[in-house]
């Protein structure tokens, strides 16, 4: 290969890096951001979440509140304006409980004009990629993800095969077309009552199911709130 070639491959590779890199993804979404006024909240989970956090903090100046919930060993510091937890990934333990409760107490209260800033690497819907646009199914197809990392300890995966009724429910909530989809938290909330004990009521699964109900809580405590334009999920 010529010096040329060489030169322009390093530099197709390097540019196709930095453009899936999480904070860069950040800056990306929040180009064309604009506040309406109100509060601007920041709700962050998964290994990435402090590296995304850091960046939409350095992209808008500030933010009133946040809470970050990351892998353990992955806080690399402080963040102006929110609070940041470690806690078990992907199998959820007690801080990551504790840390959820932490999230749902700052979305308690909103108001239409707030805003909320809700992200997790590598789980998002694909209408966050400009199929179509984003709406709270997106935020299903999100937590269909997470559920399936949990269940699995795999990072969630296209056409992932998980067995049992569990399984059923994370298919629904990943499918690509939005109409497929569970269509609001409080559906998939009430899909998830009764699967402990079809899936066999192991440690794991009751955690599963807890940790999911959790975060539909918190789907549903931001609902009210218009949100979903494009550019505000992370």
């Amino acid at each position: 290969m010529n010096s040329t070639l060489r030169k322009d491959a390093d530099a197709i590779i390097a540019s196709s890096l930095n453009a899936v890199l999480p904070d860069e993804a950040v800056r990306r979404a929040l180009k064309a951001f604009a506040p309406k006024g109100g509060r601007v909240l920041l709700v962050a989970a998964g290994k990435a979440a402090w590296q995304m956090a850091h960046a939409a903090v350095e992209a808008l100046g500030r933010v009133d509140g946040g809470v970050v919930v990351t892998k353990y060993k992955h806080v690399r510091g402080e963040i102006l304006g929110v609070n940041c937890y470690e806690a078990g990934n992907p199998v959820p333990d007690e801080n990551s409980f504790a840390a959820t409760e932490k999230a749902l107490e700052l979305v308690r209260g909103l108001a239409a004009e707030d805003t909320v800033l809700l992200g997790t690497f590598g789980y998002a819907a694909p209408e966050q990629y400009g199929f179509s646009q984003t709406d709270a199914r997106s935020d299903i197809f999100s937590l269909g993800a997470t559920m399936y990392e949990y269940r699995t300890g795999r990072p969630y995966r296209k056409d992932a095969d998980v067995p049992g009724r569990l399984g059923d429910i994370i298919s629904k909530c990943t499918r690509f077309d939005p109409k497929d989809r569970y269509q609001s938290a409080g559906e998939l909330a009430r899909a998830l009552e009764g699967i402990f004990h079809q899936e066999g009521g192991t440690q794991q699964i009751a955690g599963i199911i807890a940790h999911a109900g959790h975060l539909a809580d918190l789907l549903i405590a931001v609902k009210p709130v218009a949100l979903h334009a494009k550019g505000t999920h992370l």
